[in-house]
């Protein structure tokens, strides 16, 4: 496993079976023996990669090379175009993901280099988001451990105990409207430019943000007196936004839906969080493509050195390994406003249950102790 995959797993807890699981033999029952199934799968294929890399950068190319020569005089078409790219650019990111992970490639020289150039691409510090993503494998689903590598969520109890002002600004960065619109192209844009909006920055990781933002300035120099940077940036912004939003809305899926797992460090599992903290997304071939299948997450988080292209395969051929929760595309939206964790019945609900325990806690009678007569 990389040095950012997920830590070792030393403890060997029972495994149970998932709660949706029908008809299926009997899963593994003990992480060891879950690990001892998908380990197998954890082996690059340079040939595969390579050819994922190649060709998904010579697409993207031609799709900016041809918005770039139809350009801002007919931006309509060029716009259009923007929803393609910007889905390849999204496969760019989750073949950069795999680099970080040390598993697209069996070189760490090779996933390293390929990774930073893709990373260039996103818009985003390689080095930094390595270290971050890794910290979301090794904290998902910790509720003590909230704040690097995944969208804020906040218990029902700790809602409640915010001011007004901060309770509005909860609800603006989880509504779907702010975190897949303007928010996603902030991320990308602008807050992974700036260190001093960034979590856990040490040295080597602040030199990552830096290096990214001078490659991106010396890039900008020869399109200022060529093509136009105003052009330009009017063409590229699109395709990065679309990226960017779709980016986010499939990892809010991944991890944000009715029954999926959280724990206080004291109880948390990392087998529960991986499997079932993580969904399974139920897409059509090509956007299995476009996400390098990266919606078969529980076994991505079970063991992260598992290259993508091997994901399904190790899906489909343990199916006893666990039923995880499987989201269709119609679910992609009803988990949308599933934003506070109720540490009572261990699920993931909207805000209006949040108001309705607060009416029933203020609708409640209070109980004033008699003293005792005397």
């Amino acid at each position: 496993m990389s040095e950012v995959s997920a830590r070792p797993i030393e403890q060997d807890e029972k495994l149970d079976v998932c709660s949706n699981a029908v008809d299926l033999p009997l899963a593994p029952q003990t992480l060891k023996g879950a690990l001892k199934i998908v380990r197998p799968y954890a082996k690059a294929n340079a040939a595969i990669a390579s050819f994922q890399v190649i060709s998904t950068s010579l697409l993207f190319a031609a799709l900016i090379g041809v918005m770039l020569y139809i350009g801002v005089e007919h931006l309509w078409a060029t716009l259009l175009l923007a929803i393609p790219a910007g889905l390849v650019l999204l496969r760019i990111f989750t073949l950069q993901h795999d680099c970080g992970h040390g598993s697209l490639f069996g070189s760490r020289v090779a996933n390293n280099f390929i990774g930073s150039i893709l990373a260039f691409v996103t818009l985003t510090p390689y080095q930094y988001w390595r270290a971050a993503h890794a910290i979301h494998h090794t904290t998902t689903g910790n509720l003590d451990k909230r704040g690097t590598g995944d969208i804020e969520t906040l218990t029902i109890r700790e809602y409640a105990a915010l001011s007004l002002k901060s309770k509005i600004g909860y609800r603006l960065i989880r509504n779907p409207f702010f975190l897949f619109g303007l928010g996603s192209i902030l991320h990308f844009a602008i807050k992974q430019r700036l260190p001093v909006l960034l979590k856990r920055m040490n040295k080597k990781y602040l030199r990552s943000v830096h290096k990214t933002n001078l490659a991106l300035v010396l890039v900008a120099i020869p399109i200022y007196f060529t093509y136009g940077i105003v052009d330009f940036l009017i063409i590229y912004i699109p395709v990065a936004w679309f990226a960017a939003a779709m980016g986010f809305w499939l990892f809010y899926v991944q991890h944000s839906f009715h029954d999926t797992y959280w724990s206080r460090e004291e109880d948390w599992d990392y087998r529960k969080s991986a499997v079932e903290g993580s969904s399974l997304i139920d897409m059509p071939p090509i956007l299995r493509w476009i996400s390098a299948d990266i919606g078969i997450h529980h076994i991505h988080h079970l063991l992260p050195a598992i290259p993508n292209y091997q994901l399904r395969p190790c899906y489909e051929e343990n199916p006893s390994l666990c039923n995880p929760k499987k989201l269709g595309f119609k679910d992609m939206f009803t988990t949308l406003n599933m934003s506070l964790w109720d540490e009572d019945t261990k699920q993931l609900v909207p805000f209006r249950k949040a108001r309705k325990m607060a009416r029933m806690s203020a609708a409640a009678p209070t109980i004033v102790a008699k003293e005792p007569a005397e």
